[in-house]
This record gives structure tokens, sequence and C-alpha cells, in this order.
């Protein structure tokens, strides 16, 4: 059941290229009326929760709490409950961490509170939503990045053989001209005597 209708939300997602309907109707259930693409059988308003970044921390160390609030208060005024905490700066082991309460994002996500864009990539990664389509895009890069380094780097590594491989042999044949140099002296001191 659940499978089924989230398997026809994903359809109707990539006919219609709407983002927010999805995450509304994954929390609410409403459905698309197929008589009118775009609007809902239900007649969904926008909610006032919204799911966003709350900045804390320090100008150069920005530290944020994901906090459940009214959309149209300011960022760091009176949420209504704070949901995780994500650390954007890169620890020793390079990760970037986040700490979720699920139980109460998917409660809000229940409720109707719609994730801003940011948050939203962060649930997609999480897997408490589908993944975002910027966060796709943006793996899709790095994997071209990724495949373009490899590329580089074999050529650069074949590049450095062959460089390797010459100046071997331009040292094997300086090698034997210093030697055959050496002979010709020791013959000639050899003859002086």
């Amino acid at each position: 059941m659940v499978d089924d209708r989230f398997q026809q939300m994903l359809i109707d997602l990539s006919h219609q290229g709407s983002w927010n309907w999805l995450v509304t109707s994954f929390s609410t259930g409403l459905s698309r009326s197929p008589k009118t693409p775009g609007k809902c059988v239900l007649g969904m308003r926008k909610s006032l929760v919204t799911l966003r970044f709350a900045l804390y921390g320090c100008k150069n160390r920005p530290f944020f709490y994901i906090v459940a609030t009214n959309r149209y208060k300011p960022r760091n005024r009176g949420y209504l409950e704070q949901v995780g905490t994500f650390d954007p700066a890169p620890n020793t082991r390079n990760e970037k961490l986040a700490s979720l309460n699920m139980d109460r994002i998917r409660y809000w996500l229940s409720v109707g509170a719609r994730p801003s864009r940011p948050v939203a990539i962060l649930l997609g990664l999480a897997g408490v939503l589908p993944p975002h389509p910027h966060s796709l895009v943006v793996a899709a890069r790095n994997r071209a990045a990724l495949a373009a380094a490899a590329v580089n780097s074999d050529v650069l590594t074949v590049a450095a053989k062959e460089e390797d491989k010459e100046e071997v042999e331009e040292n094997k044949e300086n090698n034997a001209n210093v030697k055959s140099g050496e002979n010709q002296e020791n013959d000639e001191d050899k003859n002086e005597t």
C-alpha cells in the first residue's frame, strides 16, 4: 500500500517536476487529481511550519540547529522544537557531522511541515525523504570529476613511466660513454709506463 502510493508519487514527480509537492504529499498523503494536473484533491494550503537551519556558532565556525519553526519568524528566533544539529565544518576524518531526532522529524513531516531545500537535501541523504534532485545532480558531477581525475592520473602515470624509461636509457648511454672513456684513459696510462 505505502510502496504503491510512493511509486505513484514518484511517477507524478517525473511528469510534473515538482519536488515540494512530493515532500508535502509524502508527509500528508494527498494525491493529485487526474483531471487537473498540478492541483491537489483536497485543496492544499502552504504549511505554516517549516523545518530549516538556524545558524549558531561564530563567524568563521558555523554550526546549525535543525528546527521546526513558523515560516514567518526570523531565522534564529522562537523555534517550536529543535530536531537535530548539523556541523558543516569537516572534522579530523573529513566528515561533516549531523544528528537527527528521526521520530520528531517524522512527526513534523506527518503534520505537514515542509523542509527547506538544504534540510530536504540532508534528510534525503539520511534516508528520511527520497533523495533530493539537487543531491543527485551533485553526485553525478562528483562521479564525472572522479572519472576524469582517474583518466588524467592514468595518462600522467603512463607519461611518467615513459619519461623514466627515457631517463634510464640516457643514464645507461652516459654510463657506457663514461666507462669507455675511463677504459681509454687506463689504456693510455698503461702505454705510457
